[in-house]
């Protein structure tokens, strides 16, 4: 019912005159004859009174008040309880007879409202726990004076209470101040203690007496924080502390229950723990309330379940903005907040790349999915160092990312963003989850990977931030791996940074080519000669990546040979003009991303090109099977076969059968594919009367030396491409404006003056290098890459394209070398003469070119030309063999492929054995090779 007040009362006394009689609840027992009663709440912590029983007088309970230690009266522990026991938490109603001004305190009588409905003052005297004033003035008697005396001396009479012979236990033995914290930790630590709240300083810290040892401790609640009563300025309380002191006092004041003490503050000597109660664990209520916080500092002398339900606690009272939460805004979550999806890249050891999409473009269509860069929720690991800037990487951030990579990489998993922050200006928030996946055949925390091997720590958050829904199993995991002494929590763990030395042969030609033997030697083990195990650092695009192989802790490019994908788009630098991305290139890069990307892999390394690059076959698994990856992204309809290098790789035959089911389901690059008409399939069959090798027609327009020469497509695309480029090109004035303007810098493109029989004309060129003439003045050594001759010219000659279209198309003139033929330079025995016989030959002339894939160096074509026809046609190679001038590369010959190339080389051993047999030029004074050689 509603408190009732009468009555008068000074300024300290306001709030005892509010409740000057009704009725209450007896909130806490001082004494066997004091209670502190309150009333109903509304609107904040409700009106409290003292009361203490008219004219009864308990034993006095000992204290440790500012340091002076009292003792017990006798028997004034066991009144106190028997008092405590009847009343704490009742519903009584209450009467305050008369004050007493100069001690500020209230007498009254205070009755039980269920039950017997008897008055305290009453039992107390009945069961001698408490003596009558029997000499107290009228004035202070109060109403039930007569009765209060009859029972106490019946009680007397019977040696009851207070009444009773004194022993030893009459009188309690307290320890109100623990000398030794740590020890009576050791003793309790964990196990359920009976005890008492005594007092409770705010609606998380208590006074509890340990009733087995008759102990006074202060016990805070592991996990939870409560606002403070003085915190707040001025010395004011903290919004909600008193409300949450409130909560507290009228479920535990007084009350009997267990606590579990897991810790101690050095510092303070505070324990802490939990207090069990029949009705629940205060600290959840608390929190779920909103009248607490859930705090880090102290969770770990939580159990993982208490932890756990504190958390969810906190969780539900935000989301409800209940009292301190009031003002609390949700984390906003960019895009979905949980999803599934694969792991497709390890960023580091706490950063992964999860492509998210329906099943089946997850297995045969990446490029339609999204890709969502992740943080794992509450954890750092160690950072890796920019490789671009050569920083030195922090200890164990290698480690990290090679454990998620080796036991996450690839595996589906189930992701729930929990908040995220703000990233750089222009830069998507960096969002934080809780990423769960199957790690060894069990489902769990993508996190704890790293946090139990010791790699990566957990995150002090405030206790106003978000944080893993996993947060204590976390922790518990970084105590395990600290106790284990694994990875950085080691005894001999590294603290210096980590500089990651590898031998990388990805921007060093020369270095490159160095290797290239030793990476094609046999070596011992299950690996054929030319293949190493390797990991997929990054993809460049659909057939060019960066690989690392361990064994020889090299780095290098790695291109798949036989096959071309669409090329990426590339950005203006040094003079090389700007090209758009062709179609379907970033469908080839995100296939084989979703393939190889960081995989396992195996690569055969069949040759290198001439910018160190190395070339071959790669495999890697697809599910479960093992697939080579030029074969499937033609099988995919990403890649085209190529036909200059396809005879040279050991998977031909399987990309050209791939490649023709991919046309005739028309995939990908082959969605506009026409299938070849009769005159077409016509040409092809007189094609394959010279061979299975692929056959075009070139015209020559630059011999360089006996073997080395410029041809140009005669196609019908590639002459019409070429007039229209020289049309365009005839189009500026020889003395036109912007002459001189050419930055003179290596493998620039340009425009460049040439007289070619008619006056000055405009023809596109390259700077291949920089030629000084003293002083500042410097001239360029060009190349018409149209017709592959080259001068030095000064900067006069030049000039920048009038329009970037003009470098749209490759130059017209391919470098090129005769197949398997070898001959001596320009300054060496018979050179020139080579050079004379293939200039009168080949020069300026249209002849069928015969192509047998690219030289070692991955630039110029290695060719067959064949001039004239029926009985007239020869074979230049073949010719200037039978001729003395040049002999049969046994180099090259060693690695010929296919029937077709073996053939060849041996009409070619044939003419180079006549020439030897009849002494001619280069044979005439013997073998000349044993020098070349």
């Amino acid at each position: 019912g509603e408190v009732q007040g009468s009555g008068e009362a000074t300024a300290d006394e306001h709030a005892a005159s509010a409740m000057a009689a009704g009725f209450a609840t007896v909130k806490e027992v001082l004494s066997g004859d004091t209670l502190v009663l309150v009333g109903q709440p509304k609107g904040g912590p409700p009106p409290e009174v003292r009361v203490t029983l008219a004219a009864l007088q308990a034993p006095r309970l000992g204290n440790n008040a500012k340091n002076s230690e009292t003792k017990d009266e006798p028997f004034a522990w066991a009144s106190r309880e028997f008092l405590r026991r009847a009343c704490i938490g009742q519903y009584v109603s209450f009467k305050v007879e008369y004050n007493v001004p100069t001690i500020n305190r209230q007498f009254g009588s205070v009755q039980l409202t269920g039950g017997s409905k008897e008055s305290l003052g009453l039992l107390m005297a009945r069961a001698g726990w408490a003596r009558v004033k029997k000499d107290a003035d009228a004035s202070e008697r109060g109403s039930e004076f007569d009765e209060l005396v009859r029972l106490s001396e019946q009680a007397e009479q019977q040696g009851l209470g207070v009444f009773q012979k004194e022993d030893a236990s009459a009188v309690r033995d307290v320890t109100y101040e623990v000398k030794e914290p740590e020890e009576l930790l050791k003793k309790i630590k964990g196990s359920p203690q009976p005890a008492l709240i005594e007092y409770v300083r705010d609606g998380g810290s208590f006074k509890v007496m340990l009733l087995n040892q008759m102990t006074l401790i202060s016990l805070n609640l592991a996990g939870v924080q409560c606002p403070r009563l003085n915190g707040g300025s001025d010395g004011a309380p903290e919004p909600y502390g008193p409300e949450s002191k409130y909560f507290t006092e009228v479920r535990l004041l007084n009350r009997d229950v267990y606590v579990v003490v897991n810790g101690v503050d050095d510092r303070t000597g505070n324990f802490y723990g939990q207090i069990e109660h029949p009705a629940g664990n205060i600290g959840t209520e608390l929190v779920k309330h909103g009248l607490a916080r859930a705090v880090d500092w102290s969770m770990n002398w939580c159990s993982l379940q208490d932890a756990a339900a504190l958390r969810g606690a906190a969780k539900d009272a935000k989301n409800a903005r209940l009292r301190i939460w009031k003002d609390y805004v949700a984390p906003k979550i960019s895009g979905d907040k949980s999803f599934e999806g694969i792991i497709s890249e390890i960023v580091s050891g706490d950063t992964i790349m999860v492509r998210v999409g329906t099943q089946e473009q997850l297995a045969a269509r990446p490029w339609e999915c999204a890709e969502r860069r992740i943080s794992f929720s509450s954890l750092r690991a160690p950072r890796l160092g920019a490789r671009s800037r050569n920083e030195p990487d922090q200890p164990y951030a290698q480690e990290a990312r090679e454990a998620l990579r080796q036991r996450i990489l690839g595996k589906k998993c189930t992701v729930s963003v929990e908040y995220e922050r703000a990233g750089p200006e222009g830069m998507q928030p960096r969002q934080f989850a809780t990423v769960m996946c199957q790690v060894r055949k069990v489902r769990k925390n993508a996190a704890l990977v790293v946090v139990e091997d010791g790699l990566a720590d957990v995150i002090r958050h405030r206790a106003e931030d978000e944080r893993s829904s996993q947060y204590d199993e976390l922790q518990a995991a970084v105590v395990a791996a600290k106790e284990a002494g694994r990875g950085m929590w080691a005894s001999n763990a590294t603290t210096e940074p980590v500089q990651r030395r590898v031998v990388d042969l990805t921007g060093n030609a020369q270095q490159a080519r160095g290797h290239l033997t030793s990476l094609q030697a046999p070596k011992p083990g299950p690996y054929k000669a030319g293949e190493h195990r390797a990991v997929v650092e990054y993809v460049i695009n659909g057939s060019r990546m960066r690989v690392f192989l361990p064994q020889e802790n090299m780095l290098l490019t790695f291109a798949l040979g036989g096959i071309l994908t669409p090329q990426t788009a590339r950005s203006a630098n040094k003079g090389r003009t700007a090209t758009a991305a062709e179609p379907f290139a970033t469908e080839a890069m995100m296939y084989t991303r979703a393939l190889a990307l960081q995989r396992d892999v195996t690569v055969e390394i069949e040759t290198m090109d001439k910018g160190g690059n190395c070339i071959g076959q790669m495999y890697t698994k697809r599910g479960q099977e093992r697939v080579n990856l030029g074969v499937a992204l033609v099988e995919a309809g990403l890649a085209r076969v190529n036909e200059y290098s396809v005879n040279y790789t050991p998977c031909g035959d399987a990309l050209k059968r791939e490649e023709a089911v991919a046309k005739r389901k028309r995939l990908n690059i082959w969605k506009d594919y026409v299938e070849p008409s009769a005159e077409e399939l016509a040409a092809a069959k007189a094609a394959a009367a010279l061979g299975s090798l692929n056959t075009m027609t070139v015209c020559v327009s630059e011999i360089v030396n006996g073997s080395t020469f410029f041809a140009q497509d005669q196609s019908e695309a590639s002459v019409s491409k070429l007039k229209a480029i020289e049309k365009e090109l005839a189009a500026i004035p020889a003395d036109a404006p912007g002459a001189g303007e050419v930055q003179i810098s290596k493998n620039t493109t340009c425009l460049a003056l040439f007289d070619d029989g008619s006056g000055n004309k405009w023809f596109r060129a390259k700077i291949l290098r920089v030629v000084p003439q003293g002083g500042e003045e410097k001239h360029a050594l060009i190349r018409y890459i149209d017709y592959g001759n080259e001068e030095v010219v000064p900067p006069s000659r030049l000039r920048q394209a009038t329009q970037s279209s003009m470098f749209a198309n490759p130059g017209a003139a391919q470098e090129c070398e005769l197949a398997f033929v070898k001959v001596p330079g320009l300054d060496r025995d018979y050179g020139h003469e080579a050079a004379v016989a293939l200039n009168g030959r080949v020069f300026d002339k249209t002849v069928t070119a015969v192509l047998f894939g690219k030289a070692e160096d991955g630039g110029r074509l290695r060719v067959a030309l064949r001039t004239g026809e029926g009985e007239a046609a020869e074979d230049v190679g073949e010719a200037l063999l039978s001729a003395g001038l040049g002999y049969v590369d046994s180099r090259s010959a060693r690695y010929a492929r296919g029937a077709d190339e073996k053939k060849y080389i041996a009409k070619l051993n044939e003419a180079q054995e006549k020439a030897h047999t009849a002494h001619v030029n280069l044979w005439r004074y013997g073998d000349p090779r044993d020098d070349d050689e």
